[in-house]
């Protein structure tokens, strides 16, 4: 827990954020992946976006990530045909793709290296600093409930993780609007529309479901990131009487 405290101390970041992402991810590190990197890698960059699915971005995107591999792997001396992760290429506790480990991996322990491999500081540092860097608030809220009330609400373009730009205020005019009251008009919020067994679920997403949307850009993982976050707190705070 004194790990979890620092990265909230040191990059702004609930602990229980940092606990539900490398839950999700890595069932807290029981499933990290068993492929070589550099073969996941190699295969997407050069076989299978070429051969079977015809997708230059992608192709490029896993080129771009095996570059980085070979030089992370310079830069940590690390043999780099020894990185096993996903069949992606994703890696660690956090599963960070090899960029992203040259970019916001830390050494949170100070023992020299970046491990986010068999080093849970170091992944909950590297986890911290990532959603930090691209624009964590701290403390602030994640999401709210909101409800639908017709006017025009066919306008309302649903689920796209990007940074928020239309205020609550927008949104009431138009059909959806908070269920809470006292949230605050200017605050700037995506649409969320969710189905469940008993029908359409509708939320507000924050400034911060969108740094959860940056970790993996999928508004039900962001989701599923916040509940179970919320629910992490609530046993923890159970248990520890705070």
């Amino acid at each position: 827990m004194d790990v979890l405290e620092n990265a909230h101390e040191e990059f702004g970041i609930n602990p229980e954020i940092i606990v539900s992402i490398i839950g999700i991810e890595t069932n807290y590190g029981k499933n990290m992946g068993s492929f070589r990197v550099i073969d996941a890698l190699s295969t997407l960059a050069f076989d299978y976006y070429t051969k079977y699915e015809d997708r230059e971005s992608r192709r490029l995107f896993f080129t771009h990530q095996l570059e980085n591999l070979f030089l992370l792997a310079r830069e940590q001396k690390i043999d780099p045909l020894s990185l096993k992760g996903s069949y992606a290429g994703a890696m660690g506790f956090g599963q960070f793709m090899p960029d992203s480990y040259r970019n916001y991996a830390v050494d949170f322990d100070n023992d020299t290296i970046a491990d986010i491999w068999k080093n849970p500081a170091d992944a909950i540092g590297s986890v911290a600093n990532y959603l930090m860097r691209h624009g964590w608030e701290k403390d602030e809220i994640i999401v709210a409930k909101a409800k639908l009330t017709e006017k025009r609400a066919h306008e309302i373009i649903y689920n796209k993780i990007s940074r928020p730009k239309k205020s609550i205020g927008n949104f009431t005019e138009l059909g959806l609007e908070p269920l809470n009251l006292d949230t605050k008009p200017g605050l700037k919020a995506l649409p969320i529309k969710l189905d469940n067994e008993t029908g359409d679920e509708y939320w507000f997403g924050f400034q911060n479901f969108h740094v959860i949307g940056r970790y993996n850009p999928r508004v039900k993982y962001a989701m599923a990131v916040t509940q179970l976050s919320y629910l992490v707190k609530d046993r923890f705070c159970e248990v520890h009487l705070c």
